[in-house]
């Protein structure tokens, strides 16, 4: 209950929690006979009515607003190693140009990623990496200063991805993050958003 005040006060918007099959309950009816409690819901009970009692909280995809014009490019992020290969992370992040613009070598993809890792990202590709911004530095005590770094990625001035055109980044990072997220391109000095953005 404590932890879900303090997440519901700082509008963090969710939890996580490890391990569900850790939460037991107590059934009369159930478990009188046995003597001892059962696989339960009281933790997911508990943190449904914590949340279901609060306000809207102030979520945004962006800490920064994305440019208004929009491209249509996808980008996924595949080919994730498993086993012994799978450090430093090292997944395959694909874009594919669904629109009418050619995308020209020294475009920039950018990207958020959480604080929760650190800033330290690289290319197998040969293509130019870079931290726009750090959203934390520094140890993680009383919680993280800021919620994402930015981070760049400039196409090989060799590189041009035509109209129904994909191509491959290899990119490199040390921790497991969720996203990246709030991609924008910029192809000529002009800033995108992503269509699907």
């Amino acid at each position: 209950k404590t932890k879900a005040d303090y997440v519901v006060d700082k509008g963090i918007g969710g939890v996580m929690f490890w391990d569900l099959s850790g939460d037991y309950d107590w059934y009369p009816e159930r478990n009188g006979n046995k003597g001892e409690y059962d696989i339960g819901n009281t933790l997911t009970r508990t943190l449904y009515h914590k949340f279901s009692d609060t306000t809207p909280y102030d979520n945004r995809l962006s800490i920064s607003p994305l440019p208004d014009e929009s491209l249509d490019v996808d980008i996924e992020l595949t080919n994730f190693p498993l086993g012994d290969q799978n450090y430093p992370i090292h997944p395959v992040m694909k874009l594919i140009n669904n629109s009418d613009v050619t995308i020209t070598g020294g475009s920039v993809i950018e990207f958020d990623v959480p604080t929760s890792t650190s800033p330290r990202f690289g290319s197998w590709s040969g293509d130019q990496v870079e931290v726009i911004s750090k959203g934390h530095t520094g140890p993680n005590i009383g919680g993280l200063a800021g919620d994402f770094h930015r981070i760049g990625v400039t196409l090989s001035s060799w590189k041009a991805i035509k109209p129904g055109e994909a191509a491959e980044f290899q990119l490199v990072y040390y921790l497991p993050i969720s996203g990246p997220s709030n991609f924008t391109i910029s192809i000529d000095g002009k800033k995108y958003r992503l269509k699907g953005n």
